[in-house]
């Protein structure tokens, strides 16, 4: 084969792309595709098709297992595996919309093997496009199993697509077919996914009700993994709600689970998680270490967006303790991967933390414009736990010029936060109503704020905020 490729690249036929590796213009795909249906049979053609299946199919179960599957990791062995995902991933996803006739079932089962591939990647221009073509197969041979299987994964890359009423939808449809199949696991992962999307809405109250209704599906299926992932994110709720206590305690079992299952995608998320607690009661060497062992599991996996969340976790660290540089460039960087997978909901929290780093340093018109555009993306996305994040923010960057206007702002950070239910985030809104009303010039008003703010920061035995609060308080999409 290497022979014939290197004779028809001589020849000018094909173009060497890389190391065994070679295309062709697509008039000459054409044309050989043209010549092969008039001179091969259709035998030969099938047979064809066939190894071409069975190389991708093999390559991708085998690079798959080496990146996701339990055990110890062998480095090098992860990153050539990653590397063949990545170099292969357009291919895979033609693979598997081309399939039909005699490469239907290989083209079915190649589009189940690379689902958590993309998922973690957060490829979701192609986890859609061949979500979509799975279920149109399933529904055209009336399977209903593949039809809920296809449903939950085109409701999940929904989701991360911020289309959360549309993946609720998707879900509730695969949780309908996965009961009527029998189907008790696949019925509690749809569940829960669907509360993760309830939780991004800021619906806390039906999470957490989906989340623990699914808590105990899998502990009564003893499905460890689906129990783990709940657990981690019904710990998230109890941390927005503000009860720390029982959200370590979540963190902690579901991490005991990752480490025995040897789950690398859940451990590198779970550290995200722990790293978050260590965070807003400011023991920063306990976060820092945190989210740089959880950035390098993540990394070996190719966790794109909760890597970016650890970089962006280690920037924030970086600049509440007067490490500006190095906090900027890692803010930036977590910007840019945030940006390179169009995930608009991390691009938001990375811009309120890299606001918060600014003004940390004195740059009030650098924190006024990140603030700014966050505010933007969290308002144009319907996230309004970010809302109230880059309200504050905003407000702490129009502070000493523009007191009153910033009192506004905090105003309305302070609603959104009641109405979540989120005392953190109201206690740092009456913070930031106290400081602008002292800037007006009425310091009883002033001194009534930070009393409130006080005794909130109190009743959640966290650090008041004396200074900007981290701000960057999502530690990753809550697992499906």
């Amino acid at each position: 084969m290497r022979r014939l490729a290197e004779t028809l690249e001589r020849a000018h036929l094909v173009d060497r792309v890389g190391a065994g590796r070679w295309t062709m213009h697509d008039l000459l795909r054409d044309y050989a595709r043209e010549r092969a249906a008039a001179e091969l049979a259709a035998g030969d053609r099938d047979a064809a098709l066939a190894s071409v299946y069975a190389h991708y199919l093999t390559g991708a179960v085998t690079a798959s297992a080496t990146v996701f599957d339990a055990g110890p990791a062998d480095p090098e062995a992860v990153a050539r595996a990653r590397a063949w995902l990545d170099l292969e991933r357009p291919n895979l996803v033609a693979a598997v919309l081309a399939g039909g006739g005699a490469t239907l079932g290989p083209a079915v089962e190649l589009g189940r093997v690379v689902q958590r591939y993309l998922q973690v990647g957060y490829h979701v221009a192609d986890s859609l496009a061949v979500n979509g073509h799975l279920l149109d197969l399933a529904t055209h041979g009336d399977d209903p199993a593949a039809q809920a299987a296809a449903l939950f994964e085109l409701g999940t890359a929904r989701g991360r697509d911020e289309r959360y009423l549309e993946s609720i939808d998707d879900l509730r449809r695969a949780m309908r077919l996965y009961e009527r199949v029998g189907d008790p696991i696949g019925a509690a992962r749809a569940l829960g996914s669907i509360g993760s999307n309830e939780f991004q809405l800021g619906r806390y109250d039906a999470a957490l009700a989906h989340k623990r209704e699914a808590l105990r599906a899998f502990r009564a299926a003893g499905h460890r993994l689906g129990e783990a992932r709940e657990l981690s994110n019904i710990g998230r709720i109890h941390w927005l709600r503000g009860r720390y206590r029982l959200a370590t305690q979540c963190y902690e079992l579901a991490g005991g689970i990752y480490t025995d299952l040897g789950d690398r995608v859940g451990q590198g998320r779970n550290l995200l998680d722990l790293a978050e607690v260590h965070q807003r009661h400011r023991r920063y060497e306990q976060a820092r270490d945190c989210h740089d062992r959880a950035r390098r599991l993540l990394h070996d996996v190719g966790d794109v967006t909760a890597e970016a969340v650890a970089i962006a976790g280690l920037g924030r660290t970086d600049a509440e303790c007067g490490l500006d540089r190095e906090a900027t460039a890692q803010l930036r960087q977590a910007l840019r991967m945030f940006e390179g997978v169009a995930d608009r909901l991390g691009e938001a929290e990375a811009r309120i933390a890299l606001g918060d780093a600014h003004l940390l340093a004195g740059r009030a018109a650098e924190a006024l414009t990140e603030h700014r555009r966050a505010l933007a993306i969290a308002a144009d996305i319907g996230e309004r736990r970010l809302e109230a994040e880059a309200l504050n923010g905003v407000g702490r960057a129009l502070r000493p010029e523009r007191p009153a206007e910033a009192a506004g702002l905090h105003r309305k950070a302070l609603l959104i936060a009641r109405e979540l239910g989120e005392p953190d985030r109201v206690a740092q809104a009456l913070d930031g109503l106290g400081a602008a009303c002292a800037a007006l010039g009425d310091e009883a008003t002033a001194a009534r704020y930070r009393r409130d703010a006080l005794a909130g920061f109190q009743a959640l035995g966290v650090p008041a905020a004396d200074q900007p609060p981290p701000a960057f308080t999502r530690v990753a999409a809550p697992a499906s």
